[in-house]
């Protein structure tokens, strides 16, 4: 993710930035697909790699644009846009337990 990072601005210059996040968004989802699905460690360790690799240039693009936009002052933009992903750093995991929970054989007595 740092090399990513570091190399991200000439990539966004080059894609553009509607396009870097969409193909990082489909990169990442692919690889988090991977890294569930095969039941190999190492294709799982290459998958969060990659996970890594295509939400590299997500939240730079996100801060920008939130930094540039008209609709409300920077000083609120960014951190609205800081706190929606804690929120989504602390909800997805319980998100995702409920699910599994309810959707398992051992949640069911």
């Amino acid at each position: 993710m740092t090399v990513t990072r570091l190399l991200g601005d000439g990539l966004v210059q080059r894609l553009g930035r509607v396009r870097t996040v969409a193909l990082g968004g489909v990169c990442a989802f692919a690889r988090f697909l991977m890294a569930t699905l095969v039941p190999a460690w190492e294709a799982a360790l290459a998958g969060y790699v990659l996970v890594g690799l295509g939400c590299a240039n997500i939240v730079p693009v996100l801060l920008s644009l939130a930094g540039q936009q008209k609709d409300m002052p920077e000083n609120l933009a960014i951190p609205a846009i800081t706190t929606m992903g804690y929120a989504g750093v602390l909800a997805g995991p319980a998100l995702i337990g409920f699910l599994a929970h309810s959707t398992s054989r051992a949640g069911r007595a």
